[in-house]
């Protein structure tokens, strides 16, 4: 089971997106959003560990964070099966804040990662399965390709992040094959067929200026790319 990385929140009012920061997974955050849609609603803290979606462990590390309001729920009302708490959710005592990390994109674990504004384990797994893509970062702003990391995110963590000294990996455009160009994030399917095109009845591809060119002629060129070649 993945640690999760909980803040408070209201299980009747949480976004998906914010289900997504905390760690859960897209399958669990659809069957949670299902059962609210249909109408469920949660009364007590108790109501949150009947989900089938959510184990026993996940609801010991979700339970402290999680603020229900009274909620009327009329006649019909069950006392909780668990022992009613003596003090309110705001004189509970509070972890320490950590000072959050600058952190290097191309050297930085999803450990690390996590104790960003805004950054659950599954948005880290992905920045960190975007970059062994990739070839590690050379800006930055790169991270907006990542799929689901919206702007608010992005601006959120932006004061934290820098790129370091390390290198980018680089493919050999005239001697990889067409699983290694067709899997970097800056080349389309129509763009590796024309690579191959080239090798195959022109010869080698000399440098940068004539492999943008090349690739211009079936769609758009990210200017990043050129990072990650080699000739």
């Amino acid at each position: 089971m993945a640690e999760l990385h909980p803040f408070p929140f209201n299980p009747n009012t949480i976004t998906e997106d914010e289900w997504l920061q905390i760690g859960l997974t897209d399958r669990q955050v659809r069957s949670i959003m299902n059962y609210k849609a249909k109408g469920g609603r949660f009364y007590s803290k108790s109501d949150v560990e009947k989900l089938y979606a959510i184990s026993e462990e996940e609801f010991a590390q979700l339970e402290p964070f999680i603020v229900l309001p009274e909620v009327q729920r009329g006649n019909t009302s069950k006392p909780s099966s668990r022992k009613k708490e003596s003090w309110s959710f705001e004189d509970k005592p509070k972890p320490e804040k950590k000072d959050i990390p600058i952190v290097d994109l191309n050297t930085v674990d999803s450990t690390t990662l996590v104790e960003l504004p805004r950054m659950g384990g599954y948005m880290a797994s992905r920045i960190i399965a975007f970059r062994e893509k990739l070839g590690g970062f050379v800006e930055v702003e790169q991270l907006r390709d990542v799929k689901g990391l919206d702007s608010t995110r992005f601006a959120a963590m932006q004061p934290y992040l820098l790129i370091g000294d390390s290198e980018t990996k680089r493919i050999d455009v005239n001697r990889a094959d067409f699983k290694t160009l067709v899997s970097h994030p800056y080349l389309s399917y129509e763009q590796v067929k024309r690579i191959f095109k080239q090798r195959e009845t022109r010869g080698m591809i000399k440098n940068w200026a004539q492999l943008e060119a090349l690739l211009n002629e079936v769609g758009e060129v990210n200017p990043l790319l050129e990072n990650y070649l080699i000739y």
